[in-house]
């Protein structure tokens, strides 16, 4: 049995790292192959390419690179024709995979669907063209799941995978101490992404707003977990600017949530994983302002006029649960100030905590990518 797994961003490594080591527990014989990062390389995945360092978000931004996505397309597409594998697993990276399902469907390979594109939040059009393309849908999201079988998309909805994955390794109190913190001290973790742009259009505002919080009394702790796609000579330029004192991890995202009494992080996964753990937090987004055009008229027109949120926790919880600073709305005062209000206001950093704890029981069980592998290998075994 050959299995191919098409991931394209650090995220999307993660979860096919995890889905991996489930395909080999219910069936060693099987071989891996795919597109991917290191995660999945470890996880005994045979990379063909690696794409993750140049993924990138903002529909501008993607089209500065389609040049790089169409040669990507075409070599993926050639060693899947040579290959043939009995199954194509995609794993988020929606805009490359809705593509690479095209060519899938007329080589006669099934395709499922993990991570699927923001369907629910721009329309029909993208719905109907995984109708045609796709063989099932593995839904982490509730809401998804329902969205997706309107379409008479096959959907199971199995939960999603961080609540398996998000799990601190060392206390709250641990890490404090190694960290050297004293008992009033805050610590603010810094989340600003994995791709290169992100890191270029919030981490300064992050930075900026930082400097502004340390007048407002009181004793900070600023962290900065560095994602394994984001070298420490990314980010060393922005804070030597700054004149911010920030201590700079690789990885150890989730111990720093944990201990974190306020995130500042930008829209994606992260954001989702902060929810998991129960750090309040506040969303950042800032793509060019064509990018941002395009996502507001390619939302349903059912959602027209109504306020756009972009947080995972809050699009689960259908409300305004964490704050969202979008666009012009950011900058360093604005983030800044909704910050200081957190911190002053015990009332409203406790309800925060107890909105995520409801959004974390919504995500289902522990175990769902052994419930996205038992798919994957009955489809493969057509």
């Amino acid at each position: 049995m050959l299995i191919y797994l098409s991931a394209g961003e650090h995220s999307g490594d993660m979860h096919g790292a995890t889905l991996a080591r489930e395909l080999r527990s219910l069936n060693p014989g099987a071989a891996l192959l795919g597109m991917g990062g290191p995660l999945m390389r470890q996880a005994g995945v045979e990379i063909l390419v690696d794409p993750t360092a140049k993924s990138t978000i903002g529909f501008v931004e993607a089209l500065k690179n389609l040049g790089h996505y169409r040669r990507l397309l075409a070599n993926v597409v050639a060693a899947l024709e040579k290959r043939r594998p009995d199954l194509v697993i995609w794993i988020d990276f929606g805009g490359f995979n809705l593509a690479l399902a095209k060519a899938c469907k007329r080589m006669g390979i099934p395709v499922l669907c993990v991570f699927s594109p923001s369907a629910w939040a721009y329309g029909s059009s993208r719905a109907k063209l995984m109708a045609e393309r796709i063989t099932e849908l593995a839904a982490v999201l509730p809401f998804e799941a329902d969205f997706y079988r309107r379409y008479h998309i096959k959907t199971t909805f199995v939960g999603h995978p961080l609540v398996d994955l998000v799990c601190p390794n060392i206390s709250p109190d641990g890490f404090r101490a190694n960290l050297g913190a004293g008992k009033d001290d805050l610590i603010i973790p810094l989340l600003p992404g994995s791709r290169q742009n992100e890191i270029r259009a919030v981490l300064p505002v992050m930075l900026s707003a930082a400097a502004i919080m340390t007048g407002y009394g009181g004793s900070f702790r600023f962290l900065l977990p560095l994602a394994p796609s984001i070298p420490l000579a990314t980010v060393r330029p922005y804070i030597e600017r700054s004149g911010v004192k920030v201590e700079v991890t690789s990885g150890g995202a989730y111990n720093a949530l944990a201990a974190g009494h306020l995130a500042m992080i930008a829209s994606g996964t992260a954001t989702l994983e902060a929810g998991i753990i129960g750090t309040p937090f506040i969303t950042v987004y800032r793509v060019s302002s064509i990018s941002f055009l395009i996502y507001r008229l390619l939302r349903n027109r059912s959602d027209w006029g109504k306020p756009v949120l972009i947080s995972l926790p809050n699009l689960i919880a259908g409300r305004s649960l964490v704050p969202e600073l979008l666009q012009k709305n950011l900058n360093p005062s604005s983030l800044a100030a909704e910050a200081g209000k957190i911190i002053r206001n015990s009332a409203l950093h406790a309800s925060m905590i107890a909105g995520l704890r409801e959004t974390k029981r919504a995500l289902g069980p522990p175990g769902a990518m052994r419930r996205v592998a038992e798919i994957a290998l009955r489809l493969a075994d057509h």
